[in-house]
């Protein structure tokens, strides 16, 4: 019994739905006046959803229906050429920093021995400098004790024959006063001889043989006196002749003066030689600072490779990053269209979304009633999913140019050779309405023009 009586209930329930199917049918069918009455499909933006880079897809997170959000990771592709280079990258970037490494040590050589250059040239030039002061200064000295000994040997030179010539005069004269003293002393003594026989003959008288006496002992001193500036004299002569040796002295101070000369300006020589090892230096620093710049060249070069390299990694690994496939926006996937496994190339579309939010229905307006149609015109939508729910539309394109009617497209008339094109803006709040149903449209050709 109760068996029947749901039966029967159903069978109500049922005839009453297709009445009101029929119902809804006959009005729609016979549209009130001031409506226009279209058919079309429901469409929407298809956003279709690719890698930047090629790969074998290893993850596909979505199916056919699934909503996504902006942002929600779709899919993941897996390159072994791109590991590859992303490996080859990080290896590149090891050589190149190596490679600063080295030149920066290479560099910092070069600093400590720049510096060790630089000191060596200053000790070298201070060295140089005093030894070629010093032997300057004993050159003048040497020079200066060589023109007195110059002076002083052409002075001994000038004044020893004349001061011997003079010696020579005084000691003969000295000897001839001698002689003459000596006669005089004899002629004196033979007076007094004389005069002592005629005083025994009593032929002179006492004072005569008393004076000649006393001229005997004057005659004797002045043959003392005569002697002793003989004496004298050959003394002087002997100095004299010591003269001539202080020549020769004279002559060897001179030599030896000469000599230090010659020593000073090797000296000087020497010192100025010296200057070579200073040129020498400065020749090193010269080298070494060339060096330093190759160095800061390469280290420049090392330094521009190891950014290059990083960057090839950044952007590899910004490509990598790119196998991670994010949803653009939000959406519905209406489609996949690779499977998980399969290889996908670069710019290839995985999946093809559609935002349900902006959905819009396009049906074709005959060319004699397109004029009567408004932008902006309110309008009702009706899908066969829902006959009895009448759904908000607006009329917001209207094609500005006729085209032949498509085939898959019917209309309530007979079909017409030329039509227009108009989309109405779907309000799809509850997401019930989906690309590609077919749909029915009432347009309200009452509305004022926008």
């Amino acid at each position: 019994m109760k068996r029947w009586t749901r039966l029967v209930t159903a069978g109500v329930l049922i005839i009453a739905l297709a009445a009101g199917w029929i119902i809804t049918r006959q009005v729609r069918a016979k549209p009130p006046e001031g409506v226009l009455e279209a058919s079309g499909r429901i469409e929407g933006e298809e956003v279709l959803v690719a890698s930047k880079v090629g790969g074998r897809l290893t993850r596909l997170l979505v199916r056919d229906g699934d909503a996504v959000k902006e942002g929600e990771l779709i899919a993941v592709l897996r390159s072994e050429e791109l590991d590859a280079r992303l490996r080859q990258a990080e290896a590149g970037i090891e050589v190149a920093r190596a490679q600063v490494s080295r030149a920066e040590g290479g560099l910092a050589v070069l600093g400590s021995q720049l510096g060790q250059a630089h000191t060596a040239v200053a000790l070298a030039q201070a060295q140089v400098t005093a030894q070629l002061r010093q032997a300057q200064a004993s050159l003048t000295g040497s020079r200066a004790r060589l023109a007195q000994a110059r002076k002083a040997h052409a002075i001994a030179q000038r004044t020893a024959p004349h001061t011997i010539h003079d010696a020579q005069a005084a000691v003969g004269a000295a000897e001839a006063d001698l002689a003459r003293a000596r006669a005089a002393r004899d002629q004196a003594q033979r007076e007094v001889s004389r005069l002592d026989a005629l005083l025994q003959d009593g032929a002179v008288a006492v004072a005569q043989v008393d004076a000649a006496r006393a001229g005997l002992d004057a005659a004797t001193a002045q043959v003392e006196a005569a002697s002793a500036q003989v004496q004298r004299t050959r003394a002087g002569l002997e100095q004299a002749k010591i003269g001539l040796v202080d020549v020769q002295l004279r002559e060897e101070e001179v030599r030896a003066s000469a000599a230090a000369v010659d020593a000073a300006r090797s000296q000087v020589t020497l010192a100025q030689v010296g200057t070579l090892e200073v040129t020498r230096q400065r020749q090193l620093l010269q080298s070494i600072q060339q060096q330093g710049q190759i160095a800061r060249a390469g280290l420049a070069a090392a330094q521009a490779q190891y950014r290059a390299a990083v960057a090839v990694r950044d952007e590899l690994t910004s490509v990598r990053q790119d196998a991670n496939v994010f949803a653009p926006r939000a959406g519905v996937v209406v489609h996949r269209v690779v499977n998980q496994g399969e290889v996908v190339a670069p710019g290839l579309p995985i999946v093809v979304l559609v935002d349900l939010q902006t959905l819009w229905l396009k049906v074709y307006v005959p060319e004699r009633d397109v004029a009567k149609i408004r932008l902006g015109a309110a309008a009702k939508l009706y899908v066969d999913a829902y006959p009895d729910r009448a759904m908000a539309a607006t009329v917001s394109e209207i094609s500005k140019r006729a085209e032949f009617t498509p085939k898959d497209v019917q209309t309530r008339e007979e079909r017409v050779k030329q039509v227009f094109a108009v989309e109405l803006a779907v309000v799809n709040r509850d997401g019930m309405l989906k690309p590609g149903m077919p749909a029915d449209v009432v347009i309200d050709l009452n509305t004022e023009a926008q």
